[in-house]
């Protein structure tokens, strides 16, 4: 239309309607609410106020039925939904399809945060989950003793199984509930025959379900030596327990199927697999009792099997007695040849003739010995003589004397060796002297 053709109130409607809900189909808007009126039929009517303005929304029965718990005045939200124009008001309004309460945005941030590094570090690898026993011997359960989780798992488990579960009872809500909860783990953990472990526990906001964000409880679930089951929260909540634990439940009430078998179906398999145990061994029994007609059959009198292996036996052993006589005869014979060998060459004979030959090579020796000493004896005396009458003490004897230069020893040989006022030491025969040279003649 021009601008000198007017518009008609639905048609311009239209177009702001066509406008709106197309360009603002999927927004998020953050708010605070004011003028919240909920309705018999469940929807509910609310604002949305900023710092200068003011959007109208509602919330419609089917999406607040989703919510934790119902908006109230004065509650910061971020709102998601689309922008929708009710023609009969001429008014504009927010469809609201989700609603996160205040401070759920950074709660978001740092939940990303943490997934991404706990995903780098393998965590979350498929490879790494474990495959739940088929039939726990026990089933040990951590979620709160008074919550509604409690009976859901319990109903769910009991109308397929009449299975044995231990409850470790921890907070799931608040500050510092995960260390409860890695606790109570850690208690079930222990018990040895708790072979599944289930942490537990219903809806709630994200900040209901902070504590199954917790890194230290992430990390216990995947250092835990038993298979975990995380079953918190609904089908869309999705904790980082869910993401960690081997098997993830969409809700506490769904634990059953997953952990254990149906127990009328497992009777009726039990049964059939009886029924066709029994058949096979009919069979094979029914198999095994032909065979053995059969082998009966062809089996032979034993007195006729046993005839001919006798009368051989009895041809051997005559063919063995001879064979042994004649061998004992040979072996007789050369023992007596042995014998006569041994007395020619006995030990005695030749030990007398040895004897006498070494006697005889003992005179030898002894006379050549003697001779050789004699000899000996007559030199080392000539030697002996020779001696003495070089030695100097036999020179000494005859008058002589050693003089020496005190006090360095020296021997005096001349008489210029020594002077006036030296002293002297004279050794003669019996023995020795000191003096001193008064003159030099």
């Amino acid at each position: 239309m021009t601008d000198d053709q007017p518009y008609s109130v639905d048609s311009l409607t239209a177009r702001i309607r066509s406008l709106l809900e197309g360009g603002f189909s999927r927004i998020q808007v953050q708010g605070e609410i004011t003028n919240c009126r909920p309705t018999a039929a469940g929807h509910i009517y609310f604002s949305l106020r900023g710092q200068d303005a003011v959007l109208t929304a509602v919330l419609f029965r089917s999406s607040a039925a989703r919510l934790a718990r119902p908006p109230r005045d004065g509650d910061r939200v971020v709102c998601a939904g689309s922008v929708e124009v009710y023609p009969p008001h001429g008014k504009y309004q927010l469809n609201v399809t989700s609603v996160r309460f205040g401070g759920e945005g950074e709660l978001l941030l740092k939940l990303d945060q943490l997934k991404r590094k706990l995903h780098a570090e393998g965590l979350f690898a498929a490879e790494r989950k474990r495959p739940l026993p088929f039939l726990p011997r026990r089933i040990g359960l951590v979620t709160s003793p008074t919550g509604a989780a409690v009976q859901d798992v319990i109903r769910s488990v009991f109308a397929r199984f009449p299975a044995r579960i231990l409850i470790a009872g921890a907070p799931v809500q608040g500050e510092g509930a995960h260390v409860q909860i890695i606790m109570a783990m850690r208690r079930l953990e222990a018990v040895e025959d708790v072979d599944v472990i289930v942490l537990a526990r219903g809806g709630g906001s994200l900040e209901d379900l902070w504590e199954f964000n917790q890194e230290p409880l992430v990390r216990a679930i995947a250092t835990c030596t038993k298979p975990v089951i995380s079953a918190v929260g609904h089908e869309p909540d999705q904790m980082l327990t869910d993401f960690v634990a081997d098997v993830r439940a969409p809700t506490p009430t769904a634990v059953g199927p997953l952990i254990v078998p149906e127990f009328t179906a497992l009777q009726g398999g039990l049964s059939e697999a009886v029924r066709r145990l029994g058949l096979a061994m009919r069979g094979r029994l029914e198999k095994r009792r032909l065979k053995l007609v059969g082998l009966e059959r062809r089996l032979q009198d034993p007195r006729r099997l046993l005839s001919m292996p006798t009368q051989r036996l009895v041809d051997r052993s005559g063919r063995l007695e001879r064979a042994m006589r004649h061998g004992l005869e040979r072996r007789r014979l050369r023992f007596a040849a042995l014998v006569a060998r041994l007395h020619k060459a006995h030990p005695m004979a030749r030990t007398s003739e040895r004897r006498a030959a070494l006697a005889a090579l003992e005179a030898r020796l002894y006379r050549a010995m003697t001779t050789r000493l004699q000899r000996q004896r007559a030199r080392i005396s000539a030697l002996e003589r020779a001696l003495v009458a070089l030695s100097p003490v036999a020179v000494l004897g005859r008058g002589y004397a050693i003089v020496q230069r005190l006090p360095e020893r020296d021997v005096i040989r001349s008489r210029g060796d020594v002077g006036p006022g030296d002293r002297i030491a004279v050794r003669v025969a019996t023995g020795a002297f000191e003096a001193r040279v008064e003159e030099n003649a």
